[in-house]
């Protein structure tokens, strides 16, 4: 197979020269399970190790190679392939995890990101709009899949889609139904080939039936929500790159029952979260300003006249603070903690006195 089906460009071309690697020994990582990666190459598809030097220098989960990486071989010839290095990434999609802990990796070196929504219990604009914050910041493109469209009435549909639109303008949707012959056939359409796309959502919202869609087969596990929990379960249980038919590259991904946000937010916005709010701000009679109620606020007066929606504001506010506080350091943090305890003991002593 050659490279370039698998997602191979010109920038992965010049890091792999600037490194001095043979051209042969370059594959994709197209699944991780512990301490084992399958990767494909020219040669074919190979299961591989880390070498000790990557093992032990690295510093957290975003060090190791992940699903979507391009990475140098050695060990092809005496059938025991060992990955001795990694080339310099695109982009790395990654999410915190439960609890505020360590970043999670998605998927290295993705070109578009679908956001899947179904639309019953899962379908909310919040929560679309932490995931267009994470693949932003990413330089992804979005584009968010309504699935589950035999769910409502086409009239229903369309409703939706004017508010989703007016809320993020520059945002491409996509309806489908992976339960429902010929449901992703515009999904189809869209996907082009040596293009790598990833699928994420919350479990059960139907990435496995979509991405079955495509395929032909029944490539990925299945399952329904929890008759307990009316939630989705999770019908994936890892990552893996599938290439399609047409040439388009997939990443499918465990379901998410949190997406927490790992990153500052960016300063390009493509899909239209952030521009709207950042541009109102600058008319906003003082620089600092807080947008709580100051005079000469202008953030206030749009939302009072009815030129920003307020909801999309406040979820602004709770996203950007998220992203800052998951940007400090430990040490930071511990200040803060420290400072807002000292805080409340004086509030608490003046309430006393």
């Amino acid at each position: 197979m050659r490279l370039d089906a698998l997602g191979y460009t010109v920038f992965f071309e010049e890091s792999r020269a600037a490194l001095k690697l043979a051209v042969s020994s370059i594959a994709r990582v197209t699944s991780c399970h512990k301490d084992t990666y399958t990767v494909a190459g020219e040669k074919g598809e190979y299961a591989a190790k880390i070498a000790g030097k990557i093992f032990y220098t690295a510093m957290d989960k975003e060090n190791f190679p992940v699903v979507g990486d391009w990475v140098s071989l050695t060990g092809l010839e005496e059938a025991h392939p060992t990955i001795k290095a990694m080339l310099p990434r695109k982009n790395i999609l990654t999410r915190k995890s439960a609890g505020g802990g360590d970043n999670q990796p998605i998927g290295a070196n993705i070109d578009t990101a679908f956001i899947v929504q179904s639309l019953d219990r899962d379908y909310n604009l919040n929560r679309l709009e932490r995931y267009l914050t994470s693949v932003t910041n990413c330089k992804i493109t979005p584009v968010l899949i309504l699935n589950k469209t035999d769910l409502i009435s086409g009239a229903e549909l369309q409703e939706k889609i004017s508010l989703i639109r007016k809320r993020f303008s520059n945002l491409h949707v996509i309806p489908a139904s992976g339960t429902k012959e010929g449901g992703a056939s515009e999904l189809k359409k869209f996907i082009q080939k040596k293009t790598t796309y990833c699928f994420i959502g919350s479990s059960g919202v139907g990435k496995s039936s979509l991405i079955n869609g495509l395929t032909g087969e029944n490539t990925l596990a299945t399952g329904a929500l929890s008759d307990y929990t009316k939630k989705g379960t999770h019908t994936t249980c890892h990552r893996s790159l599938i290439l399609l038919d047409n040439g388009g590259i997939v990443i499918d991904n465990p379901g998410m029952r949190e997406f927490g946000l790992s990153a500052e937010v960016p300063e390009a916005d493509s899909a239209g979260i952030f521009n709207q709010i950042d541009t109102i701000a600058l008319e906003c009679k003082y620089s600092n300003c807080s947008h709580g109620g100051e005079k000469g606020c202008a953030v206030r007066s749009a939302i009072d006249s009815g030129k920003l929606d307020e909801a999309k504001y406040l979820s602004y506010i709770k996203l950007k603070k998220e992203m800052e506080h998951n940007a400090m350091t430990a040490f930071e943090k511990r200040k803060k903690d420290k400072k807002f305890g000292k805080f409340c003991k004086t509030v608490m002593k003046q309430k006393k006195k």
